[in-house]
């Protein structure tokens, strides 16, 4: 599948009616540094390089998402 088109489907995330959309939000972003992670073989400085982030940023991501 080409990359844009997993990116793109990342955005298909339909917020819930009981949910903030903090929290929807917080689930496509989520979804976008799962999907960098995997695209870069879990390279941190390729993966925040392609996210515009710095590496302690997408470490920070990382925690937060709970994607140690």
């Amino acid at each position: 599948m080409k990359r844009k088109q997993r990116y793109y489907e990342a955005m298909q995330v339909k917020a819930r009616s009981d949910e903030y959309l903090s929290d929807t939000l917080w689930r496509i972003e989520r979804e976008f540094v799962k999907r960098a992670l995997e695209d870069h073989d879990g390279a941190r400085a390729k993966t925040a390089e392609f996210l515009g982030v710095t590496r302690e940023g997408l470490y920070k991501k990382m925690v937060r998402f709970e994607l140690e």
